[in-house]
């Protein structure tokens, strides 16, 4: 059909591949080629006059009346897009400002507590120097009664003097331990075999350890020795103490890149998510007659030599307290 009016770019006689299918009245179609919007619709449908069979001059058909509407849509589509590129940039940097606000309030949270357990630390740093100044002495006289009262008391007082001197004894060691934790956890560092450590001290304990084959050589570290000694002596004692029956206690030495790693596992009732936020912390402890303060120092000496310590849920049951150093001769 010829076209009744138009405006600007409208075809003058539409082309076939413009009329919708036969099942849809109207069409609305995107020309990115042309950058056009296009609109095709029937407004009468093709009738069939039947007076005009046999008339000279009639049509037969009388065809449908179209509306087609085309307008320019590049500015539209041009915003689209700009609206569509500022949506996805803005989404993004809504997720970043949210990941970097996340990330901030952990830090700040992680140094809130740090400088809490800081704090802490101090407090308890005078408080301790106080009172194994003060407890150390009395301690001292109270041994020295105690060995000569196990001379002189009849012997059937000789176990009760014995529990005496063994409480005697622990506080003592207690009051070293806390001397060592607020002292210099450094110490004086030197190259000192880690896998003769361990293997010298595995006979001190009655309790079955099994020393899983180490490496062949020398693993050499930076370590104060004494420190050392103390680090794996405190987790060999816990081990023991955790595990029920007669399960034997495994050790293992192995080496990663440039850290050596000691882990000593146990077959005790493992160790739960609130104990692991706080089984640093000085003085805290689940066991009975712990003094809660070994796992703190241990913390504290391998920091002081660039290591580290963790505690995991082991499979099966129990708990593996592992600890990395850096192996001799690796800059910090």
């Amino acid at each position: 059909g010829n076209a009744l009016y138009t405006w600007g770019d409208a075809y003058q006689r539409l082309p076939i591949t413009r009329f919708p299918d036969a099942s849809d009245s109207y069409v609305t179609s995107y020309d990115e080629a042309r950058g056009m919007i296009e609109s095709v619709r029937y407004v009468s449908d093709t009738v069939l006059v039947p007076g005009n069979l046999f008339r000279n001059g009639g049509g037969v058909l009388e065809y449908p009346d179209i509306l087609y509407l085309a307008f320019n849509a590049v500015p539209v589509m041009s915003r689209i897009r700009l609206v569509t590129i500022v949506a996805i940039i803005s989404v993004a940097a809504i997720l970043l400002l949210y990941i970097i606000v996340l990330q901030i309030s952990a830090q700040n949270r992680e140094y809130r507590m740090r400088l809490q357990r800081q704090q802490n630390l101090v407090s308890l740093g005078e408080a301790a120097r106080t009172l194994t100044h003060e407890i150390k002495n009395p301690l001292s006289a109270i041994r020295l009664q105690l060995a000569l009262l196990k001379r002189e008391a009849d012997p059937a007082l000789l176990d009760d003097i014995m529990v005496i001197d063994q409480e005697t004894a622990r506080l003592t060691e207690l009051t070293d331990r806390v001397s060592d934790f607020i002292r210099n956890p450094l110490g004086t560092p030197e190259k000192v075999d880690l896998v003769s450590t361990v293997e010298n001290l595995i006979p001190l304990f009655s309790h079955t350890i099994i020393l899983l084959p180490p490496p062949s050589r020398p693993l050499y570290v930076m370590f104060d020795p004494a420190r050392l000694r103390s680090v794996v002596e405190n987790l060999l004692k816990n081990a023991i103490e955790a595990t029920e029956g007669d399960a034997p206690v495994e050790c293992s030495i192995t080496e990663e890149r440039n850290m050596y790693r000691v882990a000593v596992r146990d077959r005790g009732i493992g160790i739960g998510d609130v104990d692991k936020s706080k089984i640093f912390d000085p003085f805290y402890t689940t066991k009975i007659n712990g003094s809660g303060i070994g796992l703190s120092i241990a913390s504290q000496f391998l920091a002081a030599a660039g290591g580290s310590i963790a505690l995991y849920k082991r499979d099966g049951g129990g708990t593996s307290a592992e600890f990395t150093v850096p192996a001799f001769g690796r800059v910090l």
